[in-house]
């Protein structure tokens, strides 16, 4: 994932044209905790991609 991504994030920076990612996260666990704990991973991956991508 990370070398695709790598890719279209230089073919983005060299073209000048903006670049969206799209994260779909599918948590099966309890319903009280799953929107706190979804968005908790989302931000965590949010962060991962972000230190990679420098």
């Amino acid at each position: 994932m990370f070398q695709t991504l790598s890719s279209e994030v230089s073919r983005s920076r060299r073209y000048n044209n903006p670049l969206s990612l799209v994260l779909n996260i599918h948590y099966h666990g309890d319903s009280e905790n799953s929107q706190e704990q979804q968005e908790q991973v989302r931000l965590m991956i949010s962060q991962l991609l972000k230190e990679q991508m420098r």
